[in-house]
């Protein structure tokens, strides 16, 4: 009973530090279920005396079909490990991402339970079931799930009192137990450099969404400035992102098509700000619909598990679109820099800044008003700041003007004549748009942001978002400080920060420079994207698992043979004996006499010619003479079968016997 409870015990343990790969206690808690079914069956198996190599396929047969059954809808067992390791970390707790873990996880529990259900069984199975699942959880996590090596050291130590308690082998087990834990310690403290990751061999899924971008909403949105969009429960106000845009082509701004799963896809862009904070939020869609998710920053996890986020700009979307009563909750980072750390920096004029400095075909009035809006200015923040400035100036807040964001428009909205629909009056679609087109013209990475404000904070402890809080907003990028905002657009139905001239061309004059203003908040930090495997990757995987489980199984098999034959006295050695001869390629026939076979084995190992002539002598008075001389001829039999093996080994090359312990030709052997 000590021995099976301890052989539950320590694969169960290795399975909760495998089930930290996943988010949360439920993945903890269904792997470590799944282990202890597997190993209660087993055991159970053996308690109805059913055959034990049978009930074990079985139950492996069942296991798979149900895990098979359960992923069905999401494209079956063989598309749910690749659906794993293209999730991110942790792996969200879905269907899909958590069979492939509890499968492994049950199918040890039917290999350690069948082995610990025989007498005397379990003592090897149970601590390489366990090591199967650590080094399983060491791999989804890249060695994160036991950073310092003290989960190892627990499963060492447990593996240890078992072996001492079960099969009393202090003396044995007390050198091999301190090497272990001390190898644990030393590894736990070591730095890990470049740990393998088994994400970089599968290609990631990437949902491909052609979805216009909700610029032309914002006047919408803003005439219906009651109507509640969202609710928000966060630690403090926060500004929610919806979608962020980089490509403009001279007509309008165009969303990335391409979106892959959260958390499995790093960024690219400029090198991040030094200083960063994390955002937490609780969401709750009331009227927003469409595919974009609002996030704090740069989203790194959410509650739903098929959130995809392009990797460029961090838009977070959600396949199966916004509804009312959707409830998520969303993390996000954001860069925190000080005023002065951007008041000091400059920008960054390297190719990686390219599509942030795109300007297709600007035509020469805007180009020329920025420059002209920043003659004079000290710093790049300066510049920023002037541009804000003259986006403003002069003119107002219009949700009943014309929408758009082409070259046509903007120089309306920058030039036009008093009268003409759009002149000098806009959302916040024409401010954002201008700001980051004459950012851009004098060589500041500028990118567009839809989102939305604070909104009004409720009785409940929830900002309510209405909209009359949805917005465009511009961000420029500086070294080592990350990506600022700006707001260029004025107060609702108020007008600019101040007024301009015309020129003799009829085009306004930028104003003198502004008094400097801190930026707030600005956002996440980039990271770079997953390299892509070939399709053979998850076959790859599933084989290598499929391999291993088999040795596993082979192992055990084998090891509760020779427990059988330990048992069995000299018949059982010299069963050995002809295993031995299976794996040499030497099977006798089955007419050959037992000193005639050792005669065989005197060939190959001179030195093995002693236990080998003892050990067929006894073999045959133990089958042949009556029962009182078979007992004598017993004796020692086991040690001189381990005096034989010892023998033919030293005469035997290495390459030959690598492969021994997982051979399953001796199983086979009656």
């Amino acid at each position: 009973m000590i021995r099976q409870l301890w052989a539950a015990v320590l694969p169960a343990t290795a399975a909760a530090l495998l089930g930290r790969a996943w988010s949360g206690w439920f993945g903890v808690a269904t792997l470590v279920a799944a282990l202890l079914m597997g190993y209660a069956l087993s055991l159970l198996g053996a308690r109805l005396r059913l055959p034990g190599p049978a009930w074990a396929l079985a139950l492996t047969a069942a296991a798979g079909i149900a895990a098979h059954m359960a992923t069905a809808a999401h494209g079956g067992l063989v598309d749910a490990v690749p659906r794993m390791l293209t999730a991110g970390e942790p792996i969200p707790v879905t269907v899909a991402s958590l069979v492939p873990g509890a499968l492994v996880a049950a199918l040890v529990g039917v290999c350690v339970g069948a082995l610990a259900a025989r007498d005397g069984g379990g003592t090897l199975a149970a601590p390489t079931g366990a090591a199967v699942l650590y080094l399983g959880g060491a791999l989804l996590t890249a060695g994160s799930a036991d950073r310092h090596g003290l989960g190892a050291l627990a499963l060492l130590l447990l593996a240890g009192l078992g072996w001492a308690a079960v099969d009393r082998r202090w003396r044995a087990s007390t050198p091999v137990l301190l090497l272990c834990a001390m190898t644990a310690l030393v590894g736990g403290r070591l730095p890990l450099a470049d740990p393998f990751e088994p994400r970089d061999l599968v290609r990631l899924p990437v949902l491909t969404l052609t979805e216009p971008s909700p610029l032309p909403r914002l006047s919408a949105w803003a005439r219906h400035g009651d109507d509640e969009l969202l609710r928000v429960r966060s630690a403090s106000p926060v500004r929610l992102r919806l979608v962020t845009l980089v490509d403009f082509t001279g007509a309008s701004w165009r969303t990335a098509s391409d979106y892959y799963p959260l958390g499995a896809v790093e960024r690219t862009g400029p090198t991040p700000g030094a200083k960063s904070a994390t955002v937490q939020a609780t969401i709750t869609v009331s009227n927003l619909t469409g595919p974009w998710l609002p996030s704090p920053g740069w989203p790194l996890g959410s509650s739903l598990a098929e959130a995809r986020v392009e990797p460029q700009a961090g838009t977070l979307v959600w396949q199966p679109r916004l509804a009312r009563g959707l409830r998520y909750d969303v993390r996000g980072q954001v860069d925190t820099p000080g005023p002065a750390e951007v008041a000091a920096a400059g920008v960054p004029d390297g190719p990686e800044t390219e599509p942030w400095l795109a300007t297709p075909r600007l035509p020469v009035p805007i180009a020329d008003y920025a420059y002209r809006a920043t003659t004079g200015a000290g710093t790049r923040l300066e510049q920023a700041q002037r541009i804000e400035q003259v986006v403003r100036a002069g003119r107002r807040f219009d949700p009943e003007a014309p929408t758009g964001s082409s070259y046509a428009r903007l120089d309306t909205f920058l030039f036009g004549k008093a009268g003409t629909p759009g002149a000098q009056a806009g959302s916040s679609e024409q401010f954002a748009s201008a700001f980051v087109l004459l950012a851009r013209a004098v060589g500041l990475p500028a990118r567009l942001v839809v989102g939305f404000r604070e909104g009004e904070a409720g009785p409940d402890g929830q900002r309510v978002v209405r909209g009359r809080d949805v917005l465009a907003w511009p961000e420029v990028y500086f070294s080592g400080a990350g990506w600022a905002p700006f707001d260029p657009t004025p107060l609702v139905g108020g007008p600019g920060a101040s007024t301009s001239r015309d020129d003799s061309a009829g085009r306004p004059v930028p104003p003198p420079a502004p008094a400097p203003v801190a930026p707030v908040t600005p956002e996440a930090r980039p990271r770079e994207p997953d390299s892509a495997g070939g399709w053979w990757a998850p076959v790859g995987a599933a084989l290598g698992v499929a391999v291993s489980l088999a040795g596993l199984a082979v192992v055990a098999l084998r090891a509760a043979r020779r427990r059988r034959h330990r048992r069995a006295g000299v018949g059982g050695a010299w069963s050995e004996v002809l295993d031995l001869l299976v794996l040499l390629g030497r099977r006798p026939p089955a007419s050959a006499s037992a000193p005639a076979v050792a005669a065989d084995l005197a060939a190959l190992a001179p030195k093995a010619a002693g236990p080998a002539t003892t050990l067929a002598e006894a073999a045959d008075r133990a089958a042949f003479a009556p029962p009182g001389l078979a007992a004598a001829a017993a004796g020692d039999s086991w040690r001189r079968w381990l005096h034989l093996r010892r023998e033919v080994r030293r005469v035997v090359p290495w390459r030959r016997r690598a492969l021994w312990a997982v051979d399953p030709r001796p199983l086979f052997r009656p």
